[in-house]
């Protein structure tokens, strides 16, 4: 029975997601409402955490994520073949 005790914790959504960001979300206003040391806490929070957003945005879209080994990689996507050289007049070739 053990074996299969992870089918019956993953539930539907209500007890996966929405569940949980109620219970967040319900916890945090409180908890911003009751306790004034949190209302510092968190805004401190989110003004750091939205201003590393914005460096890591700035930073990924001026200087992209590059595989070092990707120059190097040729596909030969769009090589013709070479060209046939045409026959010359002479009909013996030089061994």
């Amino acid at each position: 029975m053990a074996r299969f005790a992870h089918k019956r914790i993953q539930g539907s959504l209500w007890g996966r997601g929405i569940g949980g960001m109620l219970v967040g979300g319900v916890t945090l206003v409180v908890l911003l409402v009751f306790v004034p040391g949190i209302r510092m806490f968190a805004a401190i929070s989110v003004v750091i955490g939205v201003a590393a957003a914005a460096v890591l945005y700035l930073y990924n879209k001026y200087v992209p994520v590059r595989d070092p080994e990707e120059d190097q990689v040729v596909l030969h996507l769009n090589d013709d073949p070479p060209p046939r050289t045409p026959p010359s007049g002479d009909k013996t070739e030089p061994r």
